[in-house]
């Protein structure tokens, strides 16, 4: 019975830790807008998780006409962005080895 009940204590302790190794909030104002969903932050690669922006060169149509979306997104991210401090959350890494993280400013 004791010894279940340690077994059960380390298990919620090591969850607990990885959750906050994984979770670790961290901020910054210093941010470089790389496309609408990627940022380096801290000397990190940091690439939104949820959301999926074009690519900085692709192009999109609209009436008709060619633009350049790509750039749209990093513009309208960038704009978003401005001074204001981002706080993200880590939630992993892709397959790039770039940090998943829900970010907000």
């Amino acid at each position: 019975m004791f010894s279940n009940k340690i077994k059960v204590f380390l298990l919620i302790s090591i969850c607990l830790i990885f959750f906050l190794i994984t979770s670790f909030d961290f901020k910054s104002n210093k941010a470089k807008v790389v496309d609408g969903d990627t940022i380096h932050l801290n000397g990190e690669k940091i690439r939104f998780s949820g959301i999926d922006t074009p690519e900085i060169k692709q192009t999109c149509k609209q009436n008709n006409e060619v633009i350049k979306c790509g750039i749209q997104a990093k513009e309208l991210l960038t704009k978003i962005i401005g001074n204001n401090k981002i706080n993200c959350i880590r939630e992993g890494k892709d397959q790039y080895k770039r940090t998943l993280a829900e970010c907000s400013v």
